[in-house]
């Protein structure tokens, strides 16, 4: 059902349509992650916290299939469907391999070990989803405006617009992944309750790879929208390969009588995060070959601001301040949001023009407005 409404999804996607592309992804992910909660507290299994995937799954198809009802349905035209097959052809190889991908780390954690690992890493791995979607949405709404500068060649403006869109996504998501880090085990209390405190490493890893995931997602849409994606079953072969290695490697004690890490859900954890790693190298090495658009420098000291943080919120977590558990933990998250932001200031990578937007676009009467009007507006 999932796969279902994001295919209708795509729609909105086309005609960048952002509140109805996004609501379904945010409102699925949002019930999932509710769901979840009451269920952990209860202290229900892991399969009945699986079941809040179908959950999510469900929810995302209904509200897109309901966003979708008004729009006219026609026969496709035999000239689209055949440009359509050229373009999916190559991404027919790349459906089974993400499914290898997504499940491996799963299966081979069986295999060697038992199922509370694979349940440690199952449920963290679902917990990170929500993160993942701020990239996901923001990528698929770019697009279709990277198709549209690469058919006008217009590489410079694709460029600039790339960049932009690289150093917005550092700005947010290298200080939500230090929140991660930080409060890892007050996460994991809230949500799956303290059965699950174990697998707090596993978090760290999930959250540095959403970084990268981040950081590569734009170079991975250049590559669609610039039609070079005939690479991509190639990047997905290299990633099994690389996830596989890694996996025997790391979450065994043992293969085949030869030591190994033997470092269970963290071990797979971390090679999905060398997955993101090297297949990120490749990527922008091909992105920069074929459009001269390179990395987002100044990320560097986005990622200083971070460890700043980082390093005032450990400081600060070692103060005894207030008796109240999570006010102080509400207080710290405030505070060093604010440090965080005094160092993009410091650094020149958070202006005037940057908090004007940043204001404009959270400003909950202006976003009402907008949510409103497009979705009263007539197809």
């Amino acid at each position: 059902m999932k796969d279902i409404g994001s295919t209708i999804i795509t729609t909105f996607q086309a005609r960048h349509e952002t509140v109805k592309f996004n609501l379904p992804f945010l409102l699925s992910s949002l019930t999932q992650v509710l769901c979840l909660i009451p269920l952990a507290l209860l202290g229900y299994g892991i399969i009945a916290l699986s079941i809040t995937y179908f959950i999510e799954g469900g929810v995302l198809f209904i509200i897109s299939l309901l966003f979708f009802k008004n729009y006219p349905v026609s026969r496709p035209e035999r000239g689209y469907l055949k440009s359509y097959f050229i373009y999916a052809l190559p991404l027919i190889f790349v459906v089974p391999l993400s499914y290898i991908n997504d499940n491996i780390g799963r299966i081979l954690i069986k295999a060697f070990l038992n199922f509370k690992e694979v349940g440690l890493f199952f449920a963290i791995q679902g917990l990170m989803s929500f993160p993942k979607e701020i990239s996901s949405s923001v990528m698929m709404l770019f697009l279709p405006q990277i198709s549209k500068l690469w058919a006008e060649q217009k590489i410079e403006t694709l460029r600039k617009n790339t960049l932009k869109t690289l150093r917005y996504l550092s700005i947010v998501i290298i200080p939500l992944c230090v929140l991660i880090i930080f409060f890892r085990r007050e996460i994991i209390l809230l949500i799956l309750g303290k059965e699950f405190l174990s697998a707090s490493p596993i978090l760290v890893a999930f959250a540095i790879t959403t970084f990268f995931i981040t950081s590569v997602r734009p170079y991975n849409n250049i590559l669609y929208g610039i039609s070079k994606h005939q690479v991509v079953p190639f990047l997905g072969v290299l990633g099994t390969i690389v996830l596989i290695l890694s996996n025997l490697i790391l979450v065994p004690h043992k293969l085949f009588n030869i030591p190994m890490l033997g470092l269970g859900g963290l071990g797979a954890a971390i090679a999905l995060l060398n997955v993101w790693v090297i297949q990120g190298i490749v990527v922008v090495f091909l992105v920069h070959r074929y459009t001269q658009i390179g990395l987002y420098k100044k990320t560097l000291f986005h990622i200083l601001a971070g460890l700043i943080m980082y390093g005032f919120l450990y400081l600060s977590g070692q103060i005894s301040f207030l008796n109240i558990f999570w006010l102080k933990c509400l207080i710290l998250l405030v505070l060093s949001l604010g440090v965080y932001g005094v160092f993009l200031i410091l650094f020149k990578e958070l202006t005037k023009e940057d908090i004007h937007f940043i204001k404009k676009t959270i400003h909950p009467f202006l976003m009402a407005k907008y949510v409103k009007e497009e979705l009263n507006k007539k197809v």
